[in-house]
């Protein structure tokens, strides 16, 4: 839009919304301003880009635009990095946490070294990447459920997804490559080690 009085209208108007999307990611511990504050950057950044000629909706066009923001937001948090994989992993549903697996006094040990094995695979992958991962994978959603989630289109989520796998398969391929190694250092060394 080029009339920049026109477009101040537009953002102005449409702040509420950015607080609607910002609430649907929000969670306690979250940086709620910082958010608001992406949110909001998304928000100048579509009405910037917006054209009404094409029939689209501002608010349709806008919340992609708008979640981005939001979501940067969320990432750029480091303690919500730490604890969105608990988040995912771990459902709303679930009163099991990683905290929990460890105090358990239930021997649960392989269950930890699980989980530990899975952090460390996905930790291969960027935040995006690992959402829809984890979401695919562990909590069994559709690509378009997926999609729908995270405001981006279903061939995007396909794009990404396989973009994720053959980076854990890369991973797993290395693992596989040094645990090989480590076997045949130990066998040099006398040690029995794995039959190679």
């Amino acid at each position: 839009m080029g009339d920049e009085a026109a477009r101040n209208r537009l953002i102005e108007s449409n702040l509420r919304f950015v607080l609607k999307v910002v609430y649907e990611y929000w969670r306690p511990g979250l940086p709620l301003m910082d958010m608001a504050s992406g949110g909001c950057q998304g928000l100048i950044k579509a009405a910037k880009t917006f054209d009404p000629d094409k029939g689209f909706r501002f608010l349709t066009y806008a919340r992609s635009s708008i979640a981005q923001g939001v979501i940067g937001a969320m990432n750029d948090h480091k303690q919500y990095k730490h604890e969105s994989l608990d988040e995912l992993i771990y459902d709303d549903e679930s009163e099991t946490s990683e905290k929990d697996l460890l105090v358990s006094k239930d021997p649960q040990g392989e269950e930890v070294a699980f989980y530990n094995q899975v952090r460390d695979l996905l930790n291969h992958l960027d935040d995006r990447e690992r959402t829809i991962i984890i979401l695919r994978f562990w909590h069994s959603l559709t690509l378009e459920e997926v999609s729908l989630r995270i405001h981006i289109t279903k061939e995007t989520v396909r794009r990404i997804e396989s973009r994720a796998l053959r980076k854990l398969r890369w991973a797993i391929d290395a693992k596989d490559r040094e645990t090989e190694e480590r076997c045949k250092s130990l066998e040099i060394s006398g040690f029995p080690g794995r039959k190679v």
